[in-house]
């Protein structure tokens, strides 16, 4: 299996669509997204919970499915502790579950609609201003997001290419309620080699046998998740552009 791997960080599991309609960006309108592609992310974390702070680098491969509401995800936390965790998330929204498998062990989540990729930006987005890399080398627009709902608040800034749509960049600052307890959380990533459509889908969205109900590894929880799973679902959110 191929992995993507940047030793330097994002929130994000799961990516922000691709955007369209390279024009309207001067507008600063919310553009339509390609509804299918595969990429790869990765970036830094840093939080701080309990009076204790803490970091971590991450990469993932993803895959992102607008039309059928799923999103698959392969990749690997680094803790600066030392500590590895290998994880393969399969968020499918129409049954409203999500299976989160962390070094083999399966653990399944109720997952709300509301968290689910969508086609456009949402209306709260704040388009910034168009900016280039390096000797005028790509162009890109910027845009803000504010994020306010239950358990999660904080400021959002997504980057794109206006040639091709594709993100480039994306930073988060905020609170995550994490058990009843408030975790500050600080990332910052990238994207690249993102393609559109997705050619294994199998690879991406099929549950593995070790989340079955037999399986006596699985932990099927209704209460919030603790934090490292909060934490992917706020990179997750983040990475589909808080839509």
């Amino acid at each position: 299996m191929r992995l993507c791997m940047v030793h330097s960080h994002l929130e994000g599991h799961a990516p922000p669509p691709l955007l369209g309609d390279t024009a309207a960006y001067t507008k600063g309108r919310k553009n339509l997204c390609t509804v299918a592609t595969v990429g790869c992310t990765g970036g830094n974390v840093g939080y701080y919970q309990d009076e204790t702070p803490g970091s971590m680098s991450e990469g993932f491969v993803f895959a992102l499915d607008v039309t059928g509401q799923r999103v698959g995800s392969e990749g690997s936390f680094y803790y600066s502790s030392g500590l590895t965790l290998n994880i393969k998330t399969i968020q499918l929204f129409k049954e409203g579950k999500q299976f989160t498998i962390v070094n083999d062990v399966c653990t399944v989540t109720p997952l709300s609609s509301a968290s689910a990729p969508r086609k456009c930006l949402p209306d709260s987005a704040k388009f910034l201003s168009h900016m280039n890399q390096g000797v005028n080398e790509m162009s890109l627009a910027s845009w803000q997001l504010d994020v306010k709902e239950e358990g999660r608040m904080g400021n959002a800034y997504l980057s794109v290419s206006t040639k091709t749509c594709a993100p480039v960049g994306i930073s988060f600052s905020g609170v995550v309620d994490s058990q009843g307890k408030q975790t500050y959380v600080l990332t910052s990533g990238g994207y690249f080699n993102i393609t559109k459509g997705i050619t294994d889908p199998d690879r991406w969205f099929t549950v593995p046998s070790s989340c079955t109900p037999a399986d006596p590894k699985i932990q099927f929880s209704s209460e919030k998740m603790d934090f490292l799973e909060s934490l992917v679902e706020v990179m997750a959110r983040q990475s589909r552009a808080f839509s």
